[in-house]
């Protein structure tokens, strides 16, 4: 996975959108929108493999909505630790809700991370026992080795 590179200007001609859809395997449809919700202060981060929509949720939480650039499924989750680490430190930590039916928001193979905006501001859920990280199979886990653009 290539770094995320963030999306200032706005492309206005013709050859200008083409040109980005081709960089970013996208339509060009879908750059006219994806242009559009920056306009509206959201921060566009793009890379190889993603699209995030980058913005202030209020009450010390960013907003990280992430999803693939083939419009695929699955995210894999060192790809979404990676993203987080990137445009919020790496000390700062997020989380994915997943919601009461009624509050379901379920529309583009799109995922959501909120993370908190003041690194070493902890959650007070998850592991507590320190860092532990392995590619090892432990017990027939089945963990795949770490890939060293990413991973480390």
């Amino acid at each position: 996975m290539n770094p995320l590179e963030r999306t200032t200007a706005i492309p206005r001609s013709k050859r200008q959108i083409r040109e980005f859809a081709q960089r970013y395997r996208v339509t060009e449809r879908r750059v006219k929108k994806i242009f559009a919700k920056q306009q509206r202060g959201v921060e566009l981060w793009i890379n190889d493999l993603y699209l995030v929509h980058k913005k202030d949720a209020g009450n010390g939480w960013t907003e990280l909505s992430i999803r693939r650039q083939d419009r695929g499924a699955a995210i894999d989750w060192r790809h979404k630790q990676a993203i987080k680490n990137q445009l919020c430190g790496e000390e700062c930590e997020g989380l994915e809700l997943y919601p009461a039916e009624s509050r379901l928001y379920d529309t583009a193979n799109q995922f959501f991370i909120w993370v908190r905006t003041e690194p070493g501001d902890r959650i007070p859920v998850g592991m507590f026992s320190g860092r532990h990280v392995s590619d090892e199979e432990i017990g027939g886990t089945g963990q795949r080795p770490f890939d060293e653009e990413i991973d480390t």
